[in-house]
């Protein structure tokens, strides 16, 4: 695809009435769909954010920093906005965003979704086994004859695992736990695929942990976090001892990282007002801590 005036996905009135200046902060994300290597980057002002490019680099064997550079040139210029104007960049990826950071000389700040990501699937590392069964299992279920069977049991579609978006794994023991019930009617060709009673009770355990780390990932994603909070709570000592806090491995806590989550250090009057608390392990976490067994020493 070659460049273009505007791209596909701009209105004419957004160049027109677009205000960013005099500071602007710049998001940018980027992924590849069939094959082609799309990059979008969007304005951020204090009040507002506007999608400024959704388009393919110039050169698509070359997705290092200096093609990012070539393209936000391209966007600066199209906006007329000059490059001091410049005053974070929101990334995932550090290795190449840590070089575009450093060659333009503009504060690089990490997407915090992307290391809770990598955090959680650190976590679930030990139920690979189990889980890449009911990955399995969802496949079958995919066919097209399994399918019919599903609707006549009136029965949810399956949902399959992405190894890179640790939510699809929430979504996807969420969808097999609705849909367990009425296995038995589909076929059965997939008893050996189904998880056993000992596997369904590691399921619910680790259903349980995703739901609460799901509270805390739509939590720091609100309006009402501070840049402050998101990054004491990620962190990678924070964040590899919350995590382990809500597995309940609080043995397994390094020097650290319990000294990073000292603050959820459970106090004498913590427990009247935990049952009072609402809004998931992600409210709690936020304003005091999380909750976490009895018998631990921390919220």
């Amino acid at each position: 695809m070659e460049n273009r005036e505007r791209s596909l996905c701009e209105k004419v009135k957004t160049r027109k009435y677009t205000r960013l200046k005099p500071k602007v902060g710049f998001a940018i994300d980027a992924w590849t769909e069939d094959g082609t290597h799309f990059v979008a980057g969007i304005g951020v002002t204090e009040t507002d954010k506007y999608l400024l490019c959704f388009s393919t680099l110039t050169d698509e064997s070359d997705m290092g920093s200096d093609a990012i550079i070539e393209l936000l040139d391209d966007v600066l210029d199209t906006y007329e906005i000059h490059a001091s104007q410049l005053c974070f960049y929101v990334c995932d990826h550090p290795s190449i965003n840590v070089a575009l950071a450093n060659k333009t000389l503009v504060p690089m700040i990490g997407c915090v979704s992307y290391q809770f990501n990598l955090a959680v699937q650190a976590l679930m590392r030990e139920d690979d086994d189990i889980l890449d069964k009911v990955h399995d299992l969802m496949v079958k279920l995919y066919t097209i004859k399994n399918r019919h069977h599903l609707r006549e049991a009136d029965a949810l579609m399956p949902v399959y695992r992405n190894t890179t978006r640790w939510i699809s794994t929430f979504s996807m023991i969420d969808r097999y736990s609705r849909i367990y019930s009425k296995l038995d009617r589909i076929d059965d060709q997939l008893a050996d695929f189904i998880p056993t009673p000992r596997e369904n009770v590691r399921l619910k355990a680790l259903f349980e942990d995703l739901k609460n780390l799901e509270s805390v990932n739509m939590k720091l994603q609100t309006t009402m976090v501070s840049l402050l909070d998101v990054r004491a709570l990620s962190s990678n000592l924070t964040l590899n001892g919350i995590l382990n806090l809500m597995a309940g491995k609080e043995n397994i806590l390094t020097r650290g990282e319990r000294a990073a989550v000292v603050k959820l250090q459970r106090t004498t009057d913590t427990v009247a007002t935990n049952s009072q608390e609402e809004g998931g392990d992600g409210h709690q976490i936020l304003c005091r801590g999380c909750v976490e067994p009895e018998g631990s020493d921390f919220i």
